[in-house]
């Protein structure tokens, strides 16, 4: 019976070792442990096999001993080493070069791997892993398979293997990650494979939706209150009340009644100030939906809606091996809530998708600091030593950058840029996004009361600046862009302080009248048109933020 045995692990043996190719070894082992096994062997190590009913015994000539079996992760040598060492490597090459494999040429039956349900699969994995593997499935990545008596798959952009046995186990899965565990790799890797041969089952995330009605209740009176007083006898107490509310909102778990409270405090300090840019729309428009979404989250709505108006305060962000991305402008703001940030829009090649990356801060906090010119010209927090000046005009690739659902970049040192040769705007493949034909604009915009609200951003094709208008009343400035068909659009530019100087140069700049035949990158708000950056061949000019 024993010999039985051992013949049974000498066959799956040499069927492993059938699989090792020098990619095989260097993908679980890496390169320059492969290169010092093979100058071992060429300077005359040897190695003697003897194999039990369990695993192979490999002495080399210098008295190390190692234990191999049918696996790379299932190993033991009697080197200080924990993780495969040289002589795992020597034993496994040495064996290739003297013996002959007598292994049959044969595709293993991996079919589990396609029959699995869902619920098994997330038996597997954590919750966490399961959502960031599901988030990275929207994104192209080529898989590469080897089947044999293992079936190896490779996701090629991340240079990673996971390799699978032909019996039902997770367990016996390993990955060139090293990781002992289940690993997002080890998920990837299954569904994209599943996916490849058309199964779409997939593992489902549970959600765990948590609040302070109490804050709910608060909410509803005081806003009530503001109603029924009106804009009139509103005490400017109320300030106060909103602001100990919106800490409140915070403290239960209520980001998006927190950000609407926040803001209907800017408005109404802006009203209290007799401040031109007070807007009593804008305020019934802010109350609304925070009384809105107050008597919402009393109903008994499902998962995925209750998500949607509860929000969240940090987005997860997600980590993806690699994106195309062709700057588009830079925009600086600052909100009624108190935020000031800077906004920069790049568009996603293969994708075909705007993406943003924000560098922003609260300033209602004493002695809180933000100033647009200061944090233009900083250095990016992507390794690769550009600054944002830079990074708003590039033609950049990103690899091993972290994004989130509202396909928003996150700050990471982990992430690198790599500068392309910036492109012709006018070779580009805009999409949906670039307007031709202004008569248009007015179709297919949607508002949406709850949920993530994204920028309306659109590239308008424009045939010059036909006037600049300041406009007293409200302080802001006008330009008149026109197409190449005569139509009109009015395009505003917001006054700020720290933008004075940049609104004065731009109603006086004959550059900017002398300009034809270019683009302009606008924010689209309502019905009105925020101007971002003027485009024109390889040139960006952000029209706030470039003097």
């Amino acid at each position: 019976m024993a010999e039985v045995y051992m013949v049974h692990v000498k066959e799956r043996f040499e069927q492993f070792i059938a699989l090792c190719s020098e990619e095989y070894l260097t993908t679980h082992a890496n390169k320059g442990l492969y290169k010092r096994a093979i100058k071992e062997i060429e300077k005359g190590t040897t190695v003697h096999y003897e194999f039990s009913d369990e695993h192979v015994n490999c002495t080399l000539n210098d008295g190390t001993l190692c234990q191999l079996q049918d696996r790379i992760d299932k190993f033991l040598c009697s080197c200080p080493s924990d993780k495969i060492c040289k002589h795992v490597i020597i034993a496994i090459l040495y064996y290739t070069q003297t013996e002959e494999l007598v292994t049959e040429e044969r595709k293993g039956d991996f079919t589990w791997l396609l029959a699995l349900s869902a619920e098994n699969i997330c038996k597997h994995f954590s919750e966490v892993q399961i959502d960031e593997v599901l988030f990275r499935l929207h994104y192209p990545e080529e898989i590469e398979t080897r089947e044999s008596g293992f079936l190896a798959i490779k996701l090629k952009e991340q240079n990673i293997e996971v390799t699978f046995e032909e019996e039902a186990d997770f367990g016996s899965s390993t990955c060139s990650c090293k990781a002992k565990e289940s690993c997002v790799h080890r998920l990837e890797s299954l569904l994209r494979y599943r996916l490849a041969h058309h199964v779409t089952d997939m593992p489902v995330m549970k959600v765990d939706v948590n609040v302070s009605m109490d804050v709910v209740e608060d909410c509803k009176r005081i806003l009530a209150e503001i109603i029924s007083f009106g804009l009139a006898k509103l005490p400017q107490g109320i300030c106060d009340r909103l602001e100990v509310l919106a800490i409140a909102a915070r403290t239960g778990n209520l980001p998006n009644l927190e950000r609407g409270i926040r803001c209907l405090h800017g408005e109404l300090d802006l009203f209290f100030k007799r401040h031109v840019r007070f807007s009593k729309e804008t305020f019934l428009r802010r109350l609304t939906e925070a009384y809105v979404s107050a008597i919402a989250l009393e109903k008994e709505l499902p998962v995925e809606q209750m998500k949607q108006v509860i929000g969240r305060f940090r987005s997860k962000y997600y980590t993806i091996p690699r994106l195309e991305l062709y700057a588009l402008g830079a925009n600086p703001w600052e909100t009624r809530s108190g935020y000031k940030g800077i906004t920069y829009y790049f568009y996603a090649l293969e994708e075909k998708r705007i993406y943003t990356y924000t560098d922003a801060r609260p300033v209602y906090y004493e002695d809180a600091r933000f100033q647009f010119a200061e944090q233009y010209r900083k250095t990016a927090s992507w390794s690769g030593g550009m600054t944002m000046h830079d990074v708003s005009k590039s033609h950049i690739i990103l690899r091993n950058c972290k994004v989130n659902r509202e396909r928003r970049l996150s700050a990471s040192e982990e992430t690198l840029a790599i500068m392309l040769e910036r492109r012709d705007i006018e070779d580009m493949q805009i999409g949906s996004y670039l307007v031709t034909d202004w008569r248009q604009m007015g179709t297919n915009v949607s508002l949406a009361l709850f949920g993530s609200k994204q920028d309306d951003i659109l590239l308008l094709q424009v045939k010059k600046i036909k006037h600049i208008h300041f406009e007293q009343a409200t302080q802001n400035l006008l330009l008149t862009a026109e197409d190449k068909d005569g139509n009109t659009l009015d395009l505003t530019i917001a006054y700020t302080g720290e933008l004075a100087n940049r609104i004065r140069h731009l109603e006086k700049s004959r550059e900017l009248r002398n300009l034809h035949d270019f683009y302009i990158l606008v924010q689209r708000y309502g019905t009105v048109y925020y101007p971002i950056s003027f485009l024109k061949g390889t040139m960006l000019t952000n029209i706030k933020l470039d003097v």
